[in-house]
């Protein structure tokens, strides 16, 4: 059967889908939609990515753009038995109480149930056939939900908090810090969008404001994987005059007086723009702090949406950050956890000179595994 975007499949179908670009496929995948018609196997960039079904067989567009090959799979909901799935058991053996457990896709051919490897929600575990060694169990899954349920990420395993700014109470869920009576304040914008803005009506330089969530519900600890995204825009009344800070930190006060660079003493991950740059500057600090820049950095236009998204993913001691712009990754740093501290979500504006700048923010959504 062909593909067709519009058509609804049922259950089962097999249908040639095409292949993202410079992807490789293996037999009985798991793969994803890219959000673009494509379809590829887990892979790093998977924190956007959805189920999407199981293959038939392998195929290779490696070397090809997107869409060059179609890959056979087969979509909906379906029961495959013997695979080979992490647990929660001694070893990440598969223990009894995992039976009914949503198992994740975290990379090619690999799946957990454990929420500490992330990755995207595809399926149940419905029957262990063997609980494994050292964490090579095997089981029956089966693939898209049982009865058509969902398969986001389960809210009594992940900490999840999702904002699109069709209204805002100051103290509740949000905190505006703005010691130069800057303003947070809602839009007449279709979805819902608010404007953080540094200054009153008296502007002078270093102005500057920050909305940062109302408690610090997030952390960087071992074996808790997360996922942040913050859908924002900066308005510069002069072209790369403002300074910019959008991420987690336990720190309110981010932005430095007069370079506006992002401050040394944080903890947290992000993205910033110091004044007279035009470039996105990512951070990390969890007791040291690491500012190295990508060699090909992209430029931040003023009046211009980005979403802008960190994805956390750690193991017992290491931890990897990776940084998108739009849904492509731009950076990764790399450090050892230290948990050195609870963080807020935040976005902050700071002001060069005399003219005022507007940071808006229409969508933020971030999970973490409790």
């Amino acid at each position: 059967m062909a593909y067709d975007p519009k058509q609804k499949h049922g259950d089962g179908d097999l249908i040639k889908v095409p292949m993202a670009a410079e992807s490789l496929v293996e037999t009985e995948a798991v793969v994803l939609n890219t959000g673009t018609g494509m379809v590829e196997e887990a892979g790093v960039e998977s924190a956007y990515r959805r189920f999407y079904g199981i293959t038939e067989s392998a195929s290779d567009n490696s070397s090809g753009s997107a869409g060059d090959l179609n890959l056979e799979t087969f979509v909906g909901r379906q029961q495959i038995g013997n695979v080979a799935i992490k647990g929660s058991g001694g070893s990440e053996n598969l223990a009894a109480t995992d039976r009914g457990k949503v198992v994740y896709c975290y990379g090619p051919n690999s799946y957990s149930v454990l929420a500490k490897y992330g990755g995207v929600p595809c399926g149940r575990l419905v029957q262990i056939t063997s609980t494994g060694t050292a964490g090579d169990g095997r089981g029956d899954v089966i693939w898209g939900g049982i009865g058509g349920a969902d398969l986001d990420f389960p809210k009594d395993l992940w900490n999840i908090v999702e904002d699109d700014f069709n209204g805002y109470v100051a103290g509740y869920r949000w905190d505006l810090t703005a010691p130069d009576s800057g303003t947070f304040t809602l839009a007449d914008a279709a979805g819902g969008r608010g404007d953080l803005q540094a200054s009153d009506g008296t502007v002078v330089a270093n102005d500057e404001a920050y909305l940062a969530s109302d408690g610090e519900t997030w952390e960087f600890v071992a074996n808790k994987p997360g996922f942040w995204e913050w859908e924002i825009m900066v308005t510069e009344a002069n072209t790369d005059e403002a300074g910019v800070f959008v991420g987690l930190t336990d720190t309110v006060t981010m932005l430095a007086d007069t370079t506006l660079d992002i401050v040394a003493a944080y903890v947290g991950a992000g993205f910033y723009k110091p004044h007279s740059d035009l470039f996105f500057h990512t951070s990390v600090n969890d007791g040291t702090e690491d500012d190295t820049q990508p060699s090909s950095q992209t430029a931040w236009a003023t009046g211009t949406w980005y979403k802008l998204a960190i994805e956390y993913i750690p193991d017992a001691t290491e931890a990897t950050i990776n940084y998108y712009i739009d849904g492509v990754l731009y950076d990764t740093k790399t450090f050892t956890v230290a948990g050195a501290a609870l963080m807020h979500s935040e976005i902050g504006i700071k002001n060069e000179s005399t003219n005022n700048n507007t940071l808006s923010i229409r969508r933020f959504y971030g999970r973490q595994a409790h």
